[in-house]
Order: C-alpha cells, then sequence, then structure tokens
C-alpha cells in the first residue's frame, strides 16, 4: 500500500460552499474548543497547511458548478465555517474511492486527539470496504496480520465499552478490554466486571486508574463467580465431601453430551497453569450435583463413620459462614471508627495515636507490590495537605523506613496534629475495608481480630439481633437457637423466612448465642 497521488492541478483557492465532508473521516468527535482555536488563528494568519480534494465523484462536467470532496484537512474546513472565511486554500488531486479512503484514514492516524477506537474502526472500515487486505494494512502500520487482529477483537465488544475506552474511563484502554473480549456475549460477566470497575472506584476515588492486570483480575474473578468447575470424564459424579453452595474446587465429572447444557467453556483461572473447563449454566450445575447425591444415598446406606463425617463437615462449614459474619461486622466497626473521629487526637477514648502508627507499620509490613503503591499514592497527598512530609525510600512511602519518619514529621508539627491524624485514619478506614479472602485480598482475618482489638471491639457485646445473622442459619438452627433463648415457635410458623421474622419479632434483646460468643478464629 502506498501514499501516493496523482496531482490534477497547482494549488487552488476554493469556496467553502464547493466542498463536502470525506464520507470516509474517521474522525467522529470534532473539539469545539479547538475549532475555535484553529479559527482564530486561520482568521489572523495565513493557512499553513492545504487542504486535500478530490472532484465530487457525481461531478457532471463542463455546465455544471465543480464541487469537491475533502480527503484530509476537515478540521481546516470547519474551523474556517467558524471563522467566516469564504474557502481555503486546497491540492486537487485524481484518487478513486478506495485511495480516498486510505489517504483520508493516513492523514488522521496521528492527528491530534483521534482515539484509538477511532482509529480501530478507521482500520475495520478500509478492510471491509476492499480498500486493502488486511495483510497489507498490517504491513503499512508494522504490525504482524496476527496482532491486528487482536487489536480489531476490540471492536466487537458493546459499544457501552467502548464509549468508555474513548472517555477514558478509570484509565480503561484497548489494551484493558483484550481481556473482555472472549466474554462479550455473556451480559452478566460484563455487568459484575463494570459493577466491581465502580465498586473497586468507590474505594479508590475519583481519579483511580485501573491496570491492565487488575483488570484482567477482575474479569476472571466475575467468570469464577459466575461459573462452576467441572473435569472431563464419562459419568456425572459428585466428589465425595465437596459442597454445592458457595465457591466449590471441584464440583463434577459430565459426559460430553452434557457439555452444551451445562454451557461449559474452556478458562485459563491460573497464568501458570492450564486451561479448566467450567459450567456458566449454574442452575442445572446444581441441580446434576443434587441428583448425584441422592442417587449415591439411594445405592448404599452410609455407615455411622460417614454419617459423622459429614455432620462434621456441615458444622466446620457453618462456623465459616459465622466467621465471615463475625470479620464482615469488625470490619465495619474498625472504619466506623477511623471515620467518625471528632475533637483533638489525644483527648479519644483510646489512644489514637499510637493505634494509627500501629495500623500503618502492619500495612507497610504486608502486602504486595501493587498493594504497597496503592497504599503509599493514598497516603502522599492527605499527609502533605494535612502539614505533614511524606518520606519516601525506594520511591515509596509505604516501607517500615518511610512509615517512621513519616510519622516523625507528624508528631512534630503540633499545629497540624490533629489534622494529620484524622487524614490518615481516613485512609486506613480505606485499607480496612478491603477482601478479606479471594483473588483481590487486601487484609487478613487474624489482622482484622488484631486491629478490633485495639479499640476493644466485640461483636457479643453490645449485641444486636439482625436479619442477615440468622439467614446464616438452616431450619434446624433456628430452632435450635429459639431453644437456647427458651422460645417456642408459634405452630403456624413455616419455612425459614418466617421463623427470621418471628425471632427478630421476639428475641431482638437476648444475649449472643453461644455458637458466636465462643467462635474461635480460622483459616478461611
Amino acid at each position: 500500500m502506498t501514499k501516493k497521488s496523482h496531482a490534477v492541478g497547482d494549488r487552488q483557492f476554493i469556496g467553502l460552499e464547493r466542498i463536502k465532508p470525506s464520507p470516509y473521516q474517521p474522525r467522529t468527535y470534532f473539539d469545539a474548543d479547538k475549532l475555535a482555536e484553529l479559527a482564530a488563528s486561520m482568521k489572523s494568519s495565513t493557512q499553513l497547511t492545504d487542504c486535500l480534494v478530490r472532484v465530487s465523484p457525481g461531478y457532471r462536467g463542463a455546465g455544471t458548478p465543480e464541487s469537491f470532496e475533502l480527503i484530509g484537512g476537515e478540521r481546516r474546513w470547519r474551523a474556517a465555517k467558524t471563522a467566516g472565511i469564504r474557502g481555503v486554500w486546497c491540492r486537487v488531486i485524481e484518487a478513486d474511492n478506495q485511495l480516498a479512503q486510505r489517504l483520508a484514514t493516513f492523514d488522521n492516524l496521528d492527528r491530534e486527539n483521534l482515539t484509538e477506537v477511532e482509529k480501530l474502526w478507521a482500520f475495520r472500515k478500509l478492510i471491509d470496504r476492499g480498500a486493502c487486505t488486511q495483510k497489507e494494512l498490517a504491513a503499512e502500520l508494522k504490525l504482524t496480520p496476527a496482532a491486528l487482529s487482536n487489536r480489531l477483537r476490540i471492536l466487537t465488544v458493546p459499544a457501552e465499552w467502548l464509549d468508555r475506552i474513548s472517555q477514558e474511563t478509570y484509565g480503561l484502554s484497548t489494551t484493558h478490554l483484550r481481556s473482555l473480549v472472549p466474554w462479550i456475549k455473556r451480559e452478566n460477566v460484563l455487568a459484575m466486571v463494570w459493577a466491581d470497575l465502580q465498586a473497586e472506584a468507590s474505594k479508590h476515588g475519583s481519579d483511580w486508574k485501573c491496570t491492565v492486570a487488575e483488570f484482567a483480575g477482575i474479569v476472571l474473578y466475575a467468570v469464577k463467580k459466575l461459573s462452576r468447575p467441572l473435569k472431563d470424564g464419562e459419568h456425572i459424579v459428585r466428589l465425595p465431601g465437596v459442597k454445592v453452595h458457595g465457591d466449590v474446587d471441584v464440583a463434577l465429572t459430565p459426559a460430553q453430551r452434557c457439555d452444551n447444557e451445562l454451557d461449559c467453556v474452556s478458562v485459563k483461572l491460573d497464568p501458570d497453569g492450564g486451561k479448566e473447563k467450567r459450567a456458566f449454566n449454574v442452575e442445572l450445575w446444581e441441580t446434576f450435583q443434587l441428583e448425584s447425591e441422592q442417587a449415591q444415598r439411594a445405592e448404599s446406606k452410609p455407615s455411622p463413620a460417614k454419617k459423622s463425617e459429614v455432620a462434621e463437615e456441615r458444622r466446620d462449614e457453618f462456623q465459616r459462614k459465622l466467621y465471615r459474619w463475625k470479620l464482615t461486622q469488625l470490619q465495619r466497626m474498625i472504619v466506623e471508627r477511623f471515620e467518625s473521629v471528632s475533637g483533638p487526637i489525644d483527648q479519644q477514648n483510646v489512644p489514637f495515636p499510637e493505634i494509627v502508627q500501629l495500623h500503618l507499620l502492619w500495612f507497610a509490613c504486608h502486602g504486595d507490590s501493587r498493594q504497597t503503591n496503592a497504599r503509599s499514592e493514598d497516603l502522599a497527598d492527605p499527609v502533605s495537605e494535612a502539614g505533614g512530609r511524606a518520606i519516601r525510600h525506594g520511591g515509596q512511602i509505604f516501607n517500615p523506613v518511610s512509615v517512621f519518619e513519616t510519622l516523625d514529621t507528624i508528631a512534630a508539627g503540633r499545629e497540624h496534629r490533629n489534622k494529620v491524624f484524622r487524614a490518615v485514619g481516613l485512609c486506613l478506614a480505606n485499607w480496612w475495608s478491603a477482601d478479606f479472602e479471594g483473588p483481590r485480598r487486601g487484609v487478613t482475618p487474624a489482622a482484622i481480630e488484631w486491629a478490633a482489638g485495639q479499640f476493644g471491639f466485640d461483636v457479643c457485646s453490645p449485641w444486636r439481633l439482625t436479619r442477615d445473622f440468622l439467614s446464616l442459619y438452616s431450619v434446624a438452627g433456628l430452632k435450635t437457637l429459639a431453644d437456647e433463648w427458651a422460645h417456642a415457635f408459634d405452630a403456624k410458623t413455616a419455612g425459614k423466612e418466617s421463623m427470621i421474622n418471628e425471632l427478630l419479632d421476639w428475641c431482638d434483646e437476648k444475649p449472643a448465642p453461644q455458637s458466636l460468643a465462643k467462635l474461635k478464629a480460622m483459616e478461611l
């Protein structure tokens, strides 16, 4: 492919009314402010660059007004109209439709504000309209055909995602969306990814920019949450000891004929591992689980040892659910405590400065490089704005040495002491709200227990019964809870929701259940 053209005339001044815009213009947005600046420049000085035009394809020749079609320079043509200039200097060339399209595309490639999405659409149109082959275009762009093909696949994502790239929402780019392309037909995955992006932005602030690695992690997290794992095999089998509720590691071994019904897809969840087959028809997956379990029960009556093992597994699973609830409540208390500080720091009912220092040091000693970099950025601005001085070692505030030296500047500045500690407290509130399990874990269960102990928090005292707590229990568990509180259910009460409603009405001021009071820390 070449950009060679054939001049048919010298430089000409052509009236604006005789020129029409190019149908091959790749730019879809013209910044009004930039056009106004260009218009002012053209009005006060000579036009430095000629527009490139061809005779309009519909021109009938002598006897009719000659008209032209823009190939390059539409911003200058629009600016001239804004400035009230009657015409622009142009160079007229001979060009068929294919050459006109190529020239219009490459004239705009390196221009200001042409977005990556606009460039991709221009490439797509060049190929679709026969102006060049994909191989020719790849050679022109100094790319391999495969690399160009991968870039063009970005255009298959829904329009709202392309708009987010153009608007640079959360720093998104075409590179980010490569990990989203395989899931463009799964609306639930797209919706969860967008919801998680918004949640992350609410934690980090409106200026947060998502890295490519973070975005890929969010996509894989959504895929894992919305699907269930499988193993290849000839029969559907429920593996012993595997739960059907919540996240599971291995579940079914379905026959090949079930793959379509289960909506199976091979996914690479671990960068260092192979692909894993997963089912997106979660409802059918759970049905197979239940049917397999029932079939196993019908074939053989479990031994007393097996019954005991299953019962213990259920107790362990309930303990984990209860522990997750406890951690969530403690997180809420910690975050609210840091967010609600008022009055002089030294007059709090706990040694607040010492607690802030301990918590900062914990975060400085825990987390990967991405997390410590993010925390370093979070801490720098509020410390500086509040009168402290952020000390950096190796480009980061967030390592133990830097934290100690930064805290020294806070302690030294008595005038700004209260302001600094409140600002740092807000950073800590944000960090303590991070996930405590899963691929995006930012804090550990043990750390949450430790932080709550610093403030003297306990979910059992004061105790308040809530619906989300009762929802953790099975029907049998609710009956046991009612017995503990010496409450007898009404004879008409049937079903879990009715039992929960009755307990909320009658047992609101009862002490914390023994199952919670005796709960010990555990690994999740």
